[in-house]
């Protein structure tokens, strides 16, 4: 990254935040994930419904973990019940996140791979913002995202392709080791975001 920590010196830092607490991220990760698998499973009946269900329920997720996270990621703590805030807080709004930016990579998907792909870098930083920034419209929670995201769309994607060793390795245990590498992952894209809003004041400044 630009001016800040390269990838490898991401994950070191995501590994020391990580350590003592990983029982609470690991935990943590799995009940959120066994949450979202049962959405679909009760709205299975109907797909339209389970689609519904699981979109609403994602969204909800993603706020949540995006809180738990970046707090591990500027606090060094985590707290549980942060996990679950996207369901007490902007429920809607991280219901309509999760849909609008799920379509905008989608239609872009429709044209080729790498548009969708670029979209998905472009909005990556949505939900994190969404969670800081409680009360903006979420088009502006995705714009703002866009506008983080110049220039360091190949650093981001840098930080998650650099997983996939330790993802083949995850295979061989029969999926058990995602447990721990999912919020490896996680803890590392909020080390990212911290450092890309360090980034963002620093050039805000420059212009002033």
């Amino acid at each position: 990254m630009t001016e800040a920590m390269q990838t490898y010196e991401i994950r070191a830092e995501a590994r020391r935040l990580l350590s003592g607490k990983w029982e609470t991220a690991v935990g943590t990760v799995f009940l959120m994930g066994l949450i979202i698998s049962g959405s679909g499973a009760v709205g299975g009946i109907l797909l339209f419904f389970a689609w519904l269900i699981i979109l609403f329920v994602e969204g909800a997720v993603a706020l949540g973990l995006a809180k738990f996270f970046i707090n591990l990621a500027e606090k060094g703590e985590l707290v549980f019940e942060e996990a679950f805030s996207g369901f007490r807080n902007n429920l809607v709004k991280a219901m309509g996140l999760n849909f609008f930016r799920s379509l905008f990579v989608f239609l872009w998907s429709l044209l080729l791979i790498v548009p969708g792909i670029i979209a998905m870098l472009r909005y990556s930083q949505a939900f994190y913002i969404l969670n800081e920034n409680p009360d903006i419209p979420i088009m502006e929670a995705l714009s703002r995202s866009a506008v983080m995201m110049q220039g360091q769309k190949t650093d981001y994607l840098l930080l998650q392709l650099s997983f996939i060793g330790w993802g083949i390795l995850c295979i061989f245990t029969f999926g058990i080791g995602f447990l721990w590498l999912s919020p490896y992952i996680k803890t590392s894209n909020a080390v990212f975001y911290r450092e890309l809003k360090k980034i963002n004041t620093k050039e805000e400044k420059a212009s002033e």
